[in-house]
């Protein structure tokens, strides 16, 4: 904790007040005050394992041991012209990506309720507490990923160039993540029952993404399944590794909606960032 607490003062002794601060004001202090975000986020997941025999170590573990029993179930039902180790390496990296896409949006319904006591007593640019959320997940997801490697080194299975894409997917995704995080903390911080509606629609979504079964198995459902926005994302990601393909319509898809949540998230925290003190 005494990262963070040396890091905190120097920030708010820097800050002008919330109100005389215009957006793009705020936005700046936000992105300057990018090693404040690191160590909350930081410390936030040390707290979280304290005292644990293996600490962080638990998140890779506990990855591990979902992909296993899910390979269990599903690999004898699920069949692939590509052999059972696919499968196994195809049900790894969805549930890599779904994991970090459902900790975003779970986590975003109740951010600004969770650092309640910071919003109200430090001058802190509010906008700036979803990176905290973003960094932590991008740690888990890294902690997913080196799982995820370790498969595919196991299985031998071969990379080709396509996967250099994964690095432009990776921040079009971390992009996209804070918009939605912001998004969605406004309008959860304003109205509760959207939070609960979100976290129910993810646990039904999750069983709409292609995780662990193939679109070719729905012909006809992927006819509307093709417009979940999670499967473009899990196909920025899987697709380029598994396939040595580029999934050009997932890029443009993904795109198009990283641009419409960034203006939607934008224009809403814009009308009501000095409002939400109050709907604590």
């Amino acid at each position: 904790m005494n990262e963070l607490t040396r890091i905190q003062p120097e920030s708010a002794a820097s800050s002008n007040t919330f109100s005389s601060k215009t957006l793009l004001d705020e936005f700046r202090q936000t992105l300057s005050l990018r090693r404040f975000w690191l160590g909350f986020a930081w410390e936030d997941i040390k707290t979280s394992y304290r005292r644990t025999f293996f600490g962080v170590l638990w998140i890779t573990i506990t990855f591990l041991a979902f992909v296993g029993v899910k390979a269990l179930i599903f690999m004898p039902i699920m069949e692939s012209p590509r052999g059972p180790n696919y499968f196994i390496l195809y049900l790894t990296f969805g549930v890599l990506v779904w994991q970090f896409m459902n900790n975003i949006v779970n986590s975003a319904t109740t951010i600004f309720q969770g650092f309640e006591g910071w919003i109200r007593n430090d001058p802190i640019p509010i906008s700036g507490y979803p990176v905290i959320i973003v960094i932590r997940c991008l740690f888990n997801l890294f902690l997913t990923a080196i799982a995820a490697v370790a498969v595919l080194a196991f299985y031998r299975y071969p990379v080709g160039l396509a996967a250099l894409t994964l690095i432009p997917a990776l921040f079009l995704t971390i992009w996209t993540s804070y918009a939605v995080t912001l998004l969605i903390g406004v309008i959860s911080l304003r109205f509760r029952d959207f939070g609960q509606f979100m976290q129910t629609t993810m646990r039904v979504t999750f069983f709409l993404t292609p995780i662990f079964w193939f679109p070719e198995a729905l012909p006809n459902a992927m006819k509307y399944l093709w417009w979940n926005p999670f499967t473009h994302f899990l196909w920025l990601f899987r697709t380029p590794v598994l396939d040595n393909e580029i999934p050009v319509d997932s890029w443009i898809f993904t795109s198009v909606l990283a641009l419409i949540v960034t203006v939607l998230a934008f224009a809403l925290y814009a009308r009501f960032r000095k409002r939400m003190v109050f709907w604590f």
